[in-house]
């Protein structure tokens, strides 16, 4: 199995809404796609508590079966659809990959 973690530092205000507004958009978004990417094994999203600035604001952790399913999960039409919003939301992305339960 793979763990896909990713995690992004949003901007403090994007799209006329702020930070707070756009993780609880994005944190939606990404949660429905459980049920419409069957590669998903399991799917946790987290937005950061408390808010502080060094901190990463909004985290995934994904569990599918194998790299092919991982990018299979990255070319679906509706990850693509988050991705989309998100990459207008944040400042900066960091993400890991790794084999696990092997």
């Amino acid at each position: 199995m793979i763990k896909h973690i990713v995690m992004w530092q949003l901007l403090p205000e994007a799209l006329g809404k702020s930070r707070n507004e756009n993780a609880l958009q994005a944190k939606a978004l990404l949660e429905g796609l459980k049920g419409k990417v069957p590669e998903i094994i399991d799917l946790e999203i987290g937005i950061n508590v408390p808010d502080l600035p060094e901190n990463n604001h909004l985290v995934l952790v994904l569990t599918v079966a194998d790299m092919a399913a991982l990018q299979r999960y990255q070319d679906h039409p509706e990850h693509k659809k988050a991705a989309a919003f998100i990459g207008q939301i944040r400042a900066s992305r960091a993400a890991v990959d790794f084999v696990t339960g092997a």
